[in-house]
């Protein structure tokens, strides 16, 4: 498997709801409809988290605290099932209308992309969890109380 790792940064002139909501609907949405004509296998959205943590990683490396809002990473099966699929003619169009969607939420001066090739080096964490939406610090209901992926 290859994947297109692509470090987003959000347009400067949009708040970070509203990058975020447009990334997570439209662009996600138009993605995944064009899956099948691009041969993509998996699409992964992964959001920057601030923290004190990230700040401290930041610091210790001398990088930009600052840095890219999030990542967007696509798999393919091989290389060239991501020619297949991008340069056929309904490739073309389907790129370019994720590109049209890009330009609406990133900044592309600020933004970088390349194709990697895994390679793993340890896989300590065994099954997936299943992800739940943050909540908020509002008190819980009893129900969502007995949820073991929550407590």
């Amino acid at each position: 498997m290859i994947k297109l790792t692509y470090l987003i940064t959000k347009r400067p002139d949009l708040t970070d709801e509203a990058f975020e909501t447009f990334w997570r609907s439209a662009h996600a949405k138009l993605v995944e409809s064009l899956a099948e004509t691009l041969k993509a296998k998996r699409y992964v959205m992964s959001r920057r988290i601030d923290s004190v943590c990230s700040v401290c990683v930041s610091k210790a490396r001398e990088l930009d605290t600052a840095g890219y809002d999030g990542i967007i990473e696509i798999w393919w099966e091989s290389l060239e099932d991501y020619q297949d699929g991008a340069g056929s003619p309904q490739g073309l169009i389907a790129l370019d209308a994720i590109v049209d969607t890009e330009r609406r939420f990133i900044d592309f001066s600020r933004s970088s992309s390349f194709f990697v090739e895994e390679q793993e080096v340890f896989n300590r964490a065994g099954k997936p969890r299943v992800t739940r939406k943050r909540h908020s610090k509002e008190k819980l209901s009893n129900e969502t109380r007995r949820d073991p992926l929550i407590n």
